[in-house]
């Protein structure tokens, strides 16, 4: 169950400000991966969400888990993004790179930390 929640904690705001940051133009998407699904949702239910819960699930003391989080963003802030906008996947329009490294560091921590609280809670 926990992992669940990781995972639902991680893609709902990541599905809803990248579809928000698509209608406000800070981005566009030239391919679609799945036509009929907006935008990047597949990528962030399964690379970001999993991702997420892996880390959640391997790294459980605070320290590691920072140390993991920021390698992860890392790698999808500043390789993946970079590597999607050169493979024509993504073009980015008012948006920077450590903008994303920033937003997986703030969602991992903000994730981790609810997930633990209501662990805690439901052990009591």
């Amino acid at each position: 169950m926990e992992l669940l929640l990781v995972w639902t904690l991680a893609i709902i705001p990541t599905i809803y400000l990248d579809s928000a940051g698509y209608d406000l133009q800070f981005g566009l998407y030239p391919v679609k991966f799945i036509p009929i699904i907006p935008n990047a949702t597949p990528f962030n239910i399964f690379m970001v969400g999993i991702t997420f819960m892996l880390l959640y699930q391997y790294l459980s003391s605070w320290k590691t888990y920072i140390k993991g989080l920021i390698i992860m963003a890392s790698t999808f802030a500043f390789i993946g993004e970079p590597l999607s906008h050169y493979l024509n996947l993504v073009y980015y329009i008012k948006w920077k790179y450590h903008y994303s490294f920033m937003y997986y560091i703030v969602l991992g921590i903000t994730v981790k930390a609810i997930v633990n609280k209501c662990k805690n809670a439901y052990l009591r």
